[in-house]
């Protein structure tokens, strides 16, 4: 009887060392999110420190695919995106959060960039100067892209958004299903569409501007290449959904 016991166990152990490394190879490792405190940032030991709300700290990696922390500073509220490695937990995604006074974050906010491209006469000064507004507008959205994961993983989120964007663009057309039932969930929900707001308010001025020098077909091109070709910036934000 020991000895099946043991040839289950070990066979589930390599059942379980197989899954895991297929995940770590298709990228879907379990994400969390948290409402956290930044305590110090080393970006050339590329280490963070957290700090939650009983005062606990945790110092985290930078995951390879973030590059910075952006503009929050050491004493900034954030939420962050966390994933666990082999014994290492790593930051994947990192926003400024408003706090209430209650300390619960309420909102995630990104970045807007509000700089109109220029009206030229050469095109192609026009279209750089679009394509580098985009890109910018398309990495302040990163932090997004680290929530949206967290809630595929959390929550069963599922997109049928279609075009060269953001699965989580899905949020505005109510192509997403998701389970709500938790609270951790509803509340990703509302994050992920606060800071969506500022996406789509950089993103709708820079076009605005663009039009008066470019095609809407030039425009497209470049929203593509940013992973922004999307309809939907003129979207109403969909409804929160109560923690």
């Amino acid at each position: 009887m020991k000895n099946r016991i043991a040839f289950i166990l070990g066979a589930g152990l390599l059942i379980g060392a197989s899954t895991a490394q297929a995940a770590w190879q298709q990228g879907a490792e379990a994400a969390s999110y948290s409402n956290v405190e930044l305590v110090s940032v080393d970006p050339a030991r590329r280490v963070v420190v957290v700090k939650d709300a009983r005062g606990r700290r945790e110092t985290l990696l930078m995951d390879d695919t973030l590059g910075s922390v952006g503009s929050v500073k050491p004493g900034d509220r954030v939420i962050i995106t966390v994933r666990a490695g082999a014994g290492q937990r790593y930051l994947s995604a990192i926003a400024k959060s408003a706090g209430s006074s209650s300390g619960r974050v309420l909102a995630t906010t990104a970045p807007v960039r509000t700089t109109a491209t220029p009206i030229v006469g050469d095109k192609t000064a026009a279209k750089a100067a679009f394509a580098s507004l985009v890109s910018s507008i398309s990495n302040d959205a990163k932090p997004i892209d680290g929530m949206w994961a967290a809630f595929v993983t959390t929550c069963n989120a599922k997109s049928s958004s279609t075009g060269d964007g953001r699965p989580w663009f899905g949020l505005w057309e109510g192509s997403v299903q998701a389970d709500y039932s938790a609270g951790q969930c509803r509340e990703l929900f509302n994050q992920m569409v606060a800071a969506g707001e500022a996406t789509k308010q950089g993103m709708v001025s820079a076009e605005e501007s663009a039009r008066k020098s470019l095609t809407a077909g030039e425009i497209r091109n470049i929203r593509k290449m940013s992973l922004m070709d999307w309809d939907g910036w003129g979207l109403a934000a969909p409804q929160k959904r109560e923690p």
